[in-house]
């Protein structure tokens, strides 16, 4: 709508998988509410940060759950199709999760984070493992990344400020 065309309808399949991703997340994230692991308004929680260079970023994480111990932790809810669950997530998946997960943490304060990885298929799992299994994949905070993430948003924004388009990378 932005450029004038009118939107597109997502066609049903697809629309299929994603309600099928909000009902996994709003299941989970109902469960741990319930048995006080997070409070209501630490769930579709939204954070902006305002970078001194002009810039704003922008997410909203899973929750936050509060542990027994007292440790809090970012969680990020990912249903993933029964090949990727089985064999892992893909490298570049795996490092746009650890990408947005370390925003979260930078802006929360939160250095503790982990993907809670939801099998969404409906074929049991490697040797006979719930069709529905969950798998954990802990998120190490790294200042380097997020150096890295904001350097390349600065850059971006700056070339939006000065109307050119970001020079492309070449290897």
């Amino acid at each position: 709508r932005l450029t004038g065309q009118e939107a597109r309808r997502t066609p049903a399949g697809l629309r299929r998988v994603f309600d099928c991703g909000h009902f996994w997340h709003a299941y989970y994230q109902n469960i741990l509410v319930a048995m006080q692991y997070a409070k209501a308004e630490n769930v579709e929680r939204t954070y902006t940060y305002d970078h001194e260079d002009g810039w704003l970023g922008r997410g909203t994480l899973d929750l936050i759950v509060d542990m027994p111990k007292g440790n809090q932790y970012i969680v990020d809810l990912k249903t993933m199709n029964d090949q990727e669950f089985d064999t892992g997530p893909y490298p570049l998946t795996l490092a746009k999760w650890t990408a947005q997960v370390n925003c979260y943490m930078h802006w929360t304060g939160i250095k503790r984070a982990f993907i809670l990885c939801i099998r969404k298929g409906g074929s049991p799992g490697k040797g006979g493992l719930p069709a529905h299994d969950l798998r954990e994949i802990t998120i190490e905070y790294d200042e380097s990344l997020i150096e890295d993430i904001y350097k390349k948003w600065s850059y971006v924004w700056q070339c939006v400020q000065d109307g050119n388009p970001p020079k492309a990378k070449t290897k």
